[in-house]
């Protein structure tokens, strides 16, 4: 499970392959839940995978016109 926290924004999730390249996440393997309280945001990833599995997870955030990507190992 990843976590990440902004007072606002847009998240988006993608995985890290062992090659370095990114790609979308199968919508079977995971699940996305986003809490709002107080002024802040909290993005939650639920991964659905073998334990043996060597994806690294990117978090991307917009925020105020800005792009944060926060990166999540297994």
């Amino acid at each position: 499970m990843a976590e990440a926290y902004f007072s606002s924004g847009q998240f988006s999730w993608k995985r890290q392959k062992e090659d370095g390249s990114l790609e979308e996440l199968p919508s079977t393997e995971e699940e996305q839940l986003e809490l709002r309280e107080s002024g802040r945001t909290t993005s939650i990833l639920l991964v659905h995978q073998p334990e043996n599995s060597t994806y690294k997870y990117n978090c991307y955030v917009k925020h105020e016109g800005a792009q944060w990507r926060l990166k999540y190992n297994k």
